[in-house]
Parts: C-alpha cells; structure tokens; sequence
C-alpha cells in the first residue's frame, strides 16, 4: 500500500503521531495498547521483514562486486541497516552496503587486501564524525540537480559493468588447447580472466534473464513479495532443477567464497582477520588507507543526504542531516571494527521501506536485526544462490538507478530551437546543466563517484559565477548644478557626452549599481566608469547592489584611488543593509570611509537614502534619453 493511501486510511505517521514521536525509536511501543498502536506495529514490523530480506541478495552482491567475501558486506548490511535505524536523521531511511562504495573497492583491495579495508573504513566513519560535527550536512544543498543526474548514471554504469566479471571464469593452465575460453580484453581486467566456455556462459545469460524478468513482472502481480528475493529463489531452483540435471553448472556463492554464519567480533579478536590487519603505527598504512577513506566517505554521505531529502520530501518530516552525518560516522566505524566493507543510505530499499508503512525507527530497526538472524541462521541457503541471480539483481538494479530522462535532456538540449518548435518538445535545459551531467558520469566512470561530484559542484558553481556576474548592470544619470537631470532637446539623436558637452556642464554624476559586485563582476564594475570625462563629483549607489566578497571592497578602492589621482570627488551612497555590514567591519581598509568622522557620520553619508540626487533619479523612467545603460 502506498504512502498517500495509508495516509488517507488515517493509518500513516502524520496522523498517529506528533513530530516528537516520529523521531523516536520507540515511538509505537511506549503508546498504550489500542487497534491502531497494533495495525500500526505490524506495518512496521513487515515492512522491515521485507526490506530484510530484499537487503540479503544486494549485501551478498555488492560484496562480489567490492570484491570480498560476502559476509563482509552482510556483516555492513546489517550492522549499518540497526544503527543508522535507530539514531540516523530520517525515522526509516535505510542503509547498508551499497553499490556507490563498492565499485570504488576493488582496485584498493587487491592492492592491500581486507585487513587494509576494515581500517579504511573506520577512517571512513571517523571522517564522517568529524563532517557531522561541523556542521558539513548542510553543503548537500550545493549539490545541483545536474550533479545528482551525473552521480545517480555514472553509478548505474559502474554497477553495471562491474556485472560482466560474473560471466567470467579463471582460465585453465594451457589455455591455447581450449577453443571455448578467450581472454578478457577490455577494460585492462585480469590477464587470467576468461569467458566462461560456451555452455555454461549460455547457460548463465539464461539465469540472469530469468532473475531479471522476475524482479521485472512480479510487482504488477503482488507484491507480498520482495521481487529480488523471488528472483533468486527461481534462479536457483532453475539451477539445480534444469541446469544441473542436464549435466552444466553455473558458479555458486560458495564456489568464490562460502558463507559461514556467527556472531561479529572485534576484528582484533577473529584469527580470520588478525593476522591481516597492518601496524597502524606503520606511516604506510596511513598513506594506504587515509585516500580511500576520504573518498568513501565523501561518497557515502552524498548519497546518504540525498537519500535524507528524498525520504523528507516524500514523508513531509522535518530530517536532520547533522544527525545522520553522525550516525552514518558511528556506524561506518562500529561496521569496520567487526569486519563490515561500510556502508551508507539505501535509496532504493528506502523508498521500498517508507512505501510500505515503516515510517518509524521500529521499520529499520527490525530490518536490521532481522539481517543478523538471517547472516546467523540462513547461510547454508545463500552459498547456493548462483551467482548469476546475484548479477541478475545487480542489473535490474541499475536499471531502475539510470536516470532515462537524460537522453531527453541531451537530445532536447541539442537540438536546434526551430526544430524544437517545430516538433513542440519544449523540455530543454541550459547546455551547460547537460554538459554538467554528462561530465560528472564520465568521471565516474572512468575515476571515481567523489571525483565526479567535486568537479560537478566545482563547474556548477563556475557558471553560476560566470552569470551572476554578466547579470552585473551599471546606468548613471548627469544631473546639472540645480540638481536636475540634464535632457536635450532631441536627445535620442545625440550620445551622453554630446548632450553633457554642447549643452551644460554636468554637477554630478551618479552610478546607479545593480546586481551582485563580486569577483565575477569585479572588472566590468571598474570598466564603468569614464574616469577621465566625468565632473568633479561622482556618486554610486549600491541599494539595488550587494558587495559580495573581498574583491567588491578592492574594487569600490581602486575606483576611489584613480577618482583621488585625477581629484575628483567619490561618493559612496544607498548602500543596503547587507553590503553595510561588511563595509563596517572592513572600515578601516576603505578609501571610502572617512577616518576623520565618527562612525555615525560615516554610516549617516554611506546610508544616505534622502539626497536630492536620489529622489530625482528614483522618479526617472527607464528613458534612454536620460539614463544610459553603460
């Protein structure tokens, strides 16, 4: 059942509880006993049954996708799914391993290996701590649009390639005798990889088809069901009922690794992992480990507080990025220090846990404990999930990440305007956002998702400087001795310094500033004015302008400084509230200020919105006969 029909049931959040509750984890448990508080609990309870179980195939995967075994990513699923649950900043967001920090993996672990990765990870949620902290959650409204079209394809491609490693197998010793195996040759993977031999590859695509086909048509049938569940289950019953019998196989999950279920221990402790971890008084592990950590990190808590918004927007709940940074931090470093590859918010299983009820803490909760009970009890069973199910899981996954629309966008974006009107496809966005999405997934690809979202934030906020600064626009108006504007008498034949020459000379002349002054707009400011040509006295007024940085100050200088050098008189009037502030504090670095007045002298003249001179060029129309756009 969907949100907006529980909500209109009068069975969702909204209705049952105040915004208090909502942020508890006990919210339902500590109300007394009633119809409702039951309906409401067992929503809860199922939905995170269900959310459990579709988060088993994506662990185990995303692990063979990082490259480890998969009860290292069973051991993050759970363990982030349980803590993130019960302190993150959105009651029923979920986390666990994911894809986005998986594909980043596999090139540091086969460099280092898992004991390098359990210490990354720890670093990761140190990291994560630390950003939390300060406050750093709040910089996700800095990621545009764009950005997040770019992250959300480039993910879906790196998963998707990731996937191809499953229909490969290692070669045998003399593989020039064996015509059904050939090397690998794209992407530089492994020189000792090669394609599965004809039958079982065949064999293997048919799998995948069948897994996908499954996660594909069962929602339209029910959905009692988590589909990616049901698409293992077939897959391997198709395994061992039609592959095996007729004398084929495909590979396991025990074939790459088995499944051994126990409870976690510290890392420390397990003779599994001691024995590989590094000296952390080792200078190098430092070097190893700390890059990677950032990156995830960084990773890990971009999709998280994109994941925090969504579930915001779809719940109408205040969220609290602050707070998951935190939980996300915790979390990360408990995972590491009990063998987990990491993790962080799940948008899929999100949307797939809020859609069905769990819109309290109770939902991820019991998702994660239901997790642990499964890693413990359930093993025997996932060792016998094939391998290709798991890709078939990964697949639709990347399917339903890809946004599609970005085809329309680059097509819209594109195509010539009079084509467009032609065929009313009135959906383009500026080339510059579709260039934004497209480099950002490029470098995903080819780098890493943390490089590609620091470069699509970094070329976002060049072009948005890069047009608040052509938005910079300077008129100015001549206003002779009587302070009236000076007109002519056939003005629209004759330029401003005509009618200031053959007419009258000029008073005053005043700048009437608009837009942002900043370093973008810095140069056209000081290119305004006709330093040499304009009277003895100039006034510019800043009320439709805010100085915007250290550059604006600079600029208002040396404009002062080349007035001062031809002894002319500069004015620094109307300026607004905000650009007063830091013109204050900035004060004694001002050409402009007076350091002979007192401050209430200085400020009465810098916010003087009374001047004859203002009321005059407040009452003129835009005419271009009076006022020159410079």
């Amino acid at each position: 059942m969907s949100v907006k029909a529980l909500e209109k049931k009068g069975e969702s959040g909204p209705e049952e509880f105040t915004a208090n509750d909502y942020n508890r984890w006990y919210t339902i448990l500590s109300r007394p006993y009633s119809r409702a508080k039951g309906r409401a609990f067992l929503r809860e309870f199922l939905s995170g049954v269900t959310v459990s179980l579709a988060q088993v195939p994506e662990a185990v995967a995303f692990a063979f996708t990082a490259g480890v075994d998969p009860i290292v990513g069973l051991q993050a699923a759970w363990i982030m799914c349980l803590l993130t649950g019960l302190f993150g900043g959105a009651p029923g967001m979920i986390s666990g391993a994911t894809g986005a920090l998986a594909v980043v993996l596999p090139a540091f672990i086969d460099e280092f290996g898992v004991g390098y990765l359990f210490y990354a990870v720890i670093m990761m949620g140190i990291i994560q701590t630390i950003l939390g902290l300060i406050g750093a959650g709040k910089l996700v409204r800095l990621i545009g649009t764009p950005v997040m079209i770019g992250f959300v394809d480039g993910l879906a491609i790196v998963i998707g390639l990731a996937q191809f490693h499953s229909f490969k197998g290692d070669c045998p010793s003399d593989n020039s005798t064996d015509s059904d195996l050939r090397l690998l040759s794209a992407g530089g993977g492994n020189s000792d990889s090669c394609w599965l031999d004809g039958a079982t590859l065949g064999w293997q695509f048919f799998l995948v088809v069948v897994t996908m086909l499954t996660v594909w048509l069962l929602p339209r049938l029910t959905t009692a069901l988590p589909s990616s569940l049901a698409g293992i289950l077939l897959a391997t019953a198709f395994e061992f009922a039609l592959v095996r019998p007729t004398g084929f196989s495909t590979p396991l999950v025990e074939d790459l690794a088995s499944v051994e279920g126990s409870f976690p221990i510290p890392i420390w402790l397990d003779n599994e992992y001691k024995n590989l971890l590094p000296s952390l008084a080792d200078s190098e592990t430092w070097k190893a480990c700390l890059p990677i950590a950032v990156t995830l990190a960084v990773i890990g808590l971009v999709e998280s507080l994109m994941t925090l918004q969504l579930v915001g927007d779809i719940t109408q709940k205040e969220v609290f990025p602050r707070q998951e940074c935190l939980a996300q931090g915790f979390a990360n470093i408990v995972t590491g220090m009990f063998g987990g590859m990491g993790g962080c918010a799940m948008i899929g299983q999100s949307m797939i846990n809020v859609k069905s009820g769990g819109w309290t803490r109770i939902s991820s909760a019991t998702a994660g404990t239901m997790l642990l009970l499964i890693l413990l009890v359930a093993y025997p069973l996932i060792n016998k999930i094939p391998i290709a199910a798991l890709a078939g899981v990964m697949f639709m996954v990347v399917i339903g990440t890809f946004e599609w629309g970005t085809f329309r966008l680059l097509f819209d974006a594109l195509m010539p305007a009079k084509w467009r009107n032609k065929t009313n496809r009135h959906s383009k966005v500026k080339r510059s956002d579709v260039f934004i999405i497209v480099l950002v997934t490029v470098i995903a690809v080819v780098l890493n998702l943390a490089y590609a979202v620091g470069a699509g934030i970094a070329l976002s906020a060049i072009i948005f400087a890069w047009d608040r600064g052509n938005a910079f626009v300077s008129n100015h108006v001549y206003l002779n001795s009587e302070l009236k504007p000076i007109q002519n008498e056939d003005a629209s034949s004759v330029e401003t310094e005509e009618l200031v020459t053959e007419n009258e000379s000029p008073y005053v002349k005043i700048y009437q500033m608009s837009g942002p002054l900043f370093f973008g707009s810095a140069q056209a400011f000081e290119n305004n004015f006709d330093y040499k040509n304009d009277p003895e006295r100039v006034e510019i007024h800043f009320d439709k302008c805010d100085l915007c940085d250290y550059t604006a100050l600079a600029s208002i200088n040396n404009v002062a400084q080349r007035y001062k050098e031809l002894g002319k008189e500069l004015k620094v009037r109307r300026v607004n509230a905000k650009s007063m502030k830091a013109l204050r504090k900035a004060k004694n670095l001002m050409f402009v200020y007076d350091k002979t007045a007192t401050d209430e002298d200085n400020e009465t003249e810098l916010l003087n919105m009374e001047t004859v001179e203002s009321k005059i060029l407040e009452s003129l129309h835009p005419n271009p006969n009076i006022l020159t756009v410079v």
